[in-house]
């Protein structure tokens, strides 16, 4: 049988999801089948998920990609097309090294469209130059989360400490659904129309399960209900006005507590 690709595409942020980054990630394929006769039989999006910490790898769409691999479902000659070698990973440098020689060991081509170049286990002379690259690569990639991390925490402990002093609100441009910032007031509103939503699920929820419940309210809600959003209600409280707050362990994992 013939190889063929697949293309991984990975977005780190939902605001992304409207820009040009898938765009951006999938445009180059058909240079990649132009360059290598290869066809891309699959594109598989990884829709909001970091690559800084492995999410993508421990339970993203990569996850499956490489349980395929596993299973030889994608098989040895295969390619997984991607952008730049910071799609899959992000994860400091031995880390990130492991899992994409991992990956080269089983047969599979690593091509990376941003530079065209293709990874391979297939050359020995050039195991050296594949090792010194992808470690240069994740390097730069990791230093890069790194920096954007710390900036992050920065950012946030600033805007904690402004609204805990009362200058400035947190998430104005961004509020819980339900409630909306009001620039004259200087506060949050209720959002009547996204209220009555709300209110009418929990109604509903006490007649009948949480499936049909949101079935009746997407008839004529604004934004598409899904049980995992009613789920996230009940154990966060927000409707019942619980700050629900979270903080990450020296492993990366989210601890969370209402207050």
């Amino acid at each position: 049988m013939l190889p063929v690709g697949y293309a991984y595409i990975r977005y780190s942020t939902m605001a992304q999801a409207v820009g040009d980054s898938v765009d951006r990630q999938t445009n180059p394929l058909k240079a990649f089948t132009k360059a290598t006769g290869v066809e891309v039989k699959e594109i598989i999006i990884d829709e909001g998920v970091s690559s800084y910490r492995g999410n993508n790898v421990n339970k993203g769409k990569f996850k499956e990609i490489l349980d395929r691999i596993d299973k030889k479902i994608i098989r040895s000659g295969d390619y997984i097309v991607v952008e730049s070698i910071d799609r899959i990973t992000r994860q400091r440098v031995l880390d990130g090294v492991e899992l994409l020689q991992s990956i080269l060991k089983k047969g599979i081509k690593i091509y990376t469209t941003s530079d065209s170049r293709c990874y391979s286990y297939d050359d020995p002379s050039k195991d050296l130059e594949t090792l010194m690259m992808i470690a240069l690569i994740a390097k730069r990639a990791n230093e890069e989360s790194e920096t954007k991390s710390f900036r992050r925490k920065s950012a946030w402990v600033d805007a904690k400490s402004l609204a805990i002093s009362g200058v400035a609100k947190i998430n104005k441009s961004n509020a819980p659904y339900g409630l909306v910032y009001d620039h004259a007031e200087k506060k949050f509103v209720i959002n009547e129309t996204e209220a009555d939503e709300i209110r009418k699920i929990f109604e509903l929820l006490k007649y009948m399960g949480v499936s049909n419940a949101i079935r009746e309210v997407n008839l004529n809600s604004k934004r598409k209900w899904a049980n995992r959003h009613v789920a996230h209600m009940i154990k966060s409280q927000y409707p019942l006005g619980v700050l629900r707050s979270q903080k990450r362990t020296v492993n990366g994992k989210k601890n969370f507590w209402n207050i």
